[in-house]
């Protein structure tokens, strides 16, 4: 299975079709730089296909509004079906209203903090 890493974040596809990444809040550096690096990894991984994203915050303890750890895909948009965002549960609803609020996705987004609630999720976006 082939998985990219880069900027603190480790991607790959899954054998479900779901592009999946744990993300390490210490290892981001450079939020545009991370997006960009995110979308290639994502447009690798994907081959020319939509496919749901699984990004797992869950290593993030706190939301630093400046490095916008929930990214706006608003210039470089990625092959993705749909998002599910695995959040901290102390961090369920500022997250969630911070992103959802303050950004229009251009595919379906919900954050949880159940692993397998997200997965059931996404695989309805799975084609």
């Amino acid at each position: 299975m082939e998985s990219i890493l880069f900027n603190g974040t480790k991607m790959w596809l899954d054998d479900d079709g779901i592009v999946r990444s744990v993300m390490h809040a210490e290892g981001i550096k450079d939020t545009l730089t991370n997006k960009k690096e995110t979308v290639h990894a994502i447009i690798k991984l994907c081959k020319g296909k939509k496919r749901p994203f699984l990004a797992d915050l869950r290593t993030i303890t706190t939301l630093d509004k400046r490095k916008n750890h929930c990214s706006d895909y608003s210039k470089d948009v990625p092959p993705i079906s749909a998002m599910a965002m695995l959040i901290p549960i102390l961090l369920s609803r500022e997250i969630g209203s911070y992103f959802l609020g303050s950004h229009k996705p251009m595919f379906p987004v919900r954050p949880f903090t159940d692993e397998q609630k997200a997965t059931f999720w996404l695989k309805k976006f799975i084609k």
